[in-house]
């Protein structure tokens, strides 16, 4: 515990700090007092100077807010499409086992979502890739190309495949591999 000796010395110093405080204030305030009294017009333009620069950086300030939630917003906004795209995409490749004679055994190979338009149809998210799967007989037929979107597949056995592919896989955009 303090004795009251030192109390009394560290009550001084503190009152001693905020009087010097004080007399700067009042300094500054009275320098700014002086320069408006003796010269007014250059005053006048000082004060007008510095809104104008306050009022500058208040607009940047803003302008910097604005833009930095317009990135926010369009971070968001490309996850949620991301994640849409991820969910398609994986949609697609339920499709592409679910048709398989032994949907079980499917090994996927080299899987991407691409975003890609056929034609006149709207543009969509595509699962573009190899699947690998046993036959009838149990035997694996080998890594095999498809591109599936929704519960539609397609696999060389298929007409219109060649032009689907090169349409879709090969001039679409690549988003991104997907896991299965």
């Amino acid at each position: 515990m303090a004795s009251a000796g030192e109390s009394d010395w560290v009550s001084a110093a503190a009152g001693g700090v905020i009087f010097l405080a004080v007399i700067a204030c009042a300094g500054v305030y009275a320098v700014d007092r002086f320069q408006a009294a003796t010269a007014p017009k250059q005053y006048a333009a000082a004060q007008a100077q510095q809104q104008v620069q306050r009022a500058q950086e208040d607009a940047a300030m803003k302008a910097k807010a604005a833009e930095d939630e317009e990135a926010r917003a369009e971070k968001a906004k490309t996850e949620q499409e991301e994640a849409q795209a991820y969910a398609s995409a994986k949609n697609a490749i339920e499709s592409v086992r679910s048709s398989l004679a032994d949907p079980d055994s499917a090994l996927f190979k080299d899987v991407w979502a691409v975003r890609g338009k056929l034609a006149e149809a709207p543009e969509g998210v595509f699962a573009c890739g190899t699947v690998n799967a046993k036959n009838g007989f149990g035997g694996y037929v080998g890594y095999t190309p498809f591109v599936a979107i929704g519960s539609t597949v397609l696999t060389p056995q298929d007409g219109i495949f060649e032009g689907v592919f090169q349409e879709v896989c090969l001039d679409g955009k690549k988003l991104f591999p997907v896991q299965v």
